[in-house]
């Protein structure tokens, strides 16, 4: 089995860490049955959370997003990738909290039908096939590749810097399969934002997961932004693209992982 069916993304791997997600996602010797991924659930306070909507293609989303799955803007052949730098106090299955750097890159997608279910009670409000999550914190990408999702830990750094008439918020991810980068210029009044649910979709070595993130006591500051990228991040958006939409979010973020339908 490969390191990225596995969930860990190829060729960066860093020695003894990567020996040990591996055993984290199950591949010491092949088990008689696909074992069930460990619980996995984060709560996350004091959050820098900036995000970028950044344009492309339909044909070069379809590259990460499995034919399951119908990407948003696709008949007209054009689709929407959110970027996420996000910095929080994070505490792992109750654990205690940590100051965790990370980012998630995905395609929006069409709600998937019956697989949506009624889970959070009609709070859904945006769906996305994640294309992958790298995390400055081993535990992060050990859960993440247990449950499949293409990870890797790397240093995430972000940066907000309050002011008027506007504010400002730097991510990078200096990722060794393509660095990429996020920056926003915002609106200078932090005001009131929408709770909400970002549902995350993998389809990996664990099975069909759904990833819901809550967001509660939001606030947040709105503008534009762009984005620009190496290697994964560069072929997914044509090397850089400008958010016509993006926010920094100061929210409380609930993470919580479930397993849809197992591996085979």
């Amino acid at each position: 089995m490969s390191e990225k069916s596995a969930g860990i993304l190829p060729s960066c791997a860093r020695g003894g860490v990567a020996i040990l997600f591996l055993f984290a996602a199950g591949l010491g010797a092949p088990p008689a049955a696909a074992a069930a991924p460990p619980p996995y659930r984060y709560d996350a306070t004091h959050c820098n959370n900036s995000y970028y909507f950044v344009p492309t293609t339909a044909a070069r989303a379809r590259a990460e997003v499995p034919a399951q799955f119908g990407i948003l803007g696709e008949e007209a052949g054009l689709a929407i990738v959110g970027v996420l730098f996000i910095t929080c106090d994070v505490s792992l299955n109750d654990g205690p909290p940590e100051r965790t750097s990370w980012s998630d890159v995905g395609v929006l997608i069409v709600p998937p039908g019956d697989l949506v279910g009624d889970l959070l009670g009609g709070s859904i409000t945006i769906h996305a096939y994640r294309a992958w999550s790298v995390a400055d914190r081993d535990e992060m990408v050990a859960l993440n590749a247990a449950w499949g999702i293409d990870t890797r830990e790397v240093d995430v750094d972000t940066a907000y810097a309050p002011g008027l008439p506007v504010a400002t918020s730097v991510g990078y991810v200096d990722d060794c399969d393509g660095a990429y980068g996020g920056q926003g210029v915002f609106e200078g009044i932090v005001h009131p934002g929408a709770p909400g649910v970002v549902t995350w979709w993998t389809a990996g070595s664990a099975g069909l997961v759904r990833f819901d993130q809550a967001y509660t006591n939001d606030t947040e500051q709105c503008g534009v932004g762009a984005v620009t990228g190496e290697g994964r991040m560069g072929a997914l958006i044509g090397g850089s693209g400008l958010g016509p939409h993006g926010c920094v979010v100061f929210a409380d973020l609930t993470g919580t992982a479930t397993l849809v339908e197992p591996a085979p």
